[in-house]
Order: C-alpha cells, then sequence, then structure tokens
C-alpha cells in the first residue's frame, strides 16, 4: 500500500481519472503522502518491500482481539474502529486534525466502562494491561525503589500524574 499511495501522489490524474475533467475542483493536486492518513488492520501494509521503500509516515494500526460474541461463541480477528468504543472515531479523527498531537510517542488510556451492575461491584484498585504483538512494550517506573519493595506504595500526587491520565 505504501508504493500505491506514493504512486497517487505522484499522478493523481492517472489514479482519479475524474479530475482531469473540464471544471473539476482540484484540491487533490499537489497531494503528498504526508497528507494521506492511511488506516489499516496488517502492520506489514505501512512498510514496502519494493527497492524504492517508501515510507507510510501518518497511519493507524486498528487492532484486533479474540473474545466471546454474542451467540456465537469464541470468535478469532474480532475488532475494527469503534469494534470496543465509538470513542475510536473521535480519536482517528483528532489525530488527522492535529497530527503534531501524535508523535508516534506510546499512550495508554485507561477507561472503566459502565455495566449493569457495576455499583454492586468493589472499586478498581489495580489495572492489569495485556498487550499483543501489536505494541511496543515500555516499562516506566518511579525512581524511588519502595516501589519494588513495598506493596500498596504509591507516588507523591504530583508524581502519579506523570504515570496516570
Amino acid at each position: 500500500k505504501a508504493d500505491v499511495l506514493h504512486a497517487v501522489c505522484k499522478d493523481i490524474v492517472a489514479w482519479l481519472p475524474q479530475l482531469a475533467e473540464v471544471g473539476t475542483p482540484h484540491a487533490l493536486s499537489g497531494l503528498t503522502p504526508e497528507e494521506i492518513v492511511l488506516v489499516d488492520d496488517v502492520r506489514t501494509n505501512f512498510q514496502s518491500s519494493s527497492p524504492a521503500r517508501p515510507k507510510i509516515v501518518r497511519y493507524c494500526k486498528v487492532a484486533r482481539f479474540d473474545c466471546y460474541y454474542r451467540d456465537m461463541g469464541f470468535k478469532y480477528d474480532m475488532g475494527g474502529i469503534g469494534a470496543k468504543s465509538d470513542n475510536d472515531y473521535a480519536t482517528l479523527l483528532d489525530f488527522v486534525q492535529n497530527p503534531w498531537q501524535y508523535k508516534a510517542s506510546l499512550k495508554v488510556v485507561c477507561t472503566e466502562h459502565q455495566f449493569v451492575g457495576c455499583q454492586d461491584k468493589p472499586a478498581v484498585d489495580l489495572v492489569v494491561f495485556d498487550f499483543d504483538e501489536t505494541l511496543t512494550l515500555h516499562t516506566w517506573m518511579p525512581t524511588d525503589r519502595r516501589c519494588a519493595t513495598e506493596i500498596g506504595w504509591r507516588p507523591l500526587p504530583p508524581e502519579q500524574a506523570h504515570y496516570v491520565e
């Protein structure tokens, strides 16, 4: 897909011949790869094996997951934008409109979802993230060694803000 997107930018009329018609607005003339966001669920689609090795500099990798789905039982490779939250659409739009806010940084956003009977459950004190191969993992640990030796230790509130959102 990287090769195709670069080819489209080089000769957009060859790919979209309707743009050659007289009176057609030329909003896409001069389109560059940096102005395109590729959204896909397959990591290799963001790369190229051609000798030119064109790059996709703006992309959104959509995660896949396995789960029990309604009355269909356990299903593999579920997912897609909006599969777990409608907030996915707003996040993607924000990524398109404000690319400088997404400088290839790692970010985890933790949300608590309401469900029937949630008020009868105990409050959440621990969140465990189960990452799959689609994410690069890093560990950010407080510098205070008590985090590794004292169960229940927490940093002071100003430092906590660095680790949670």
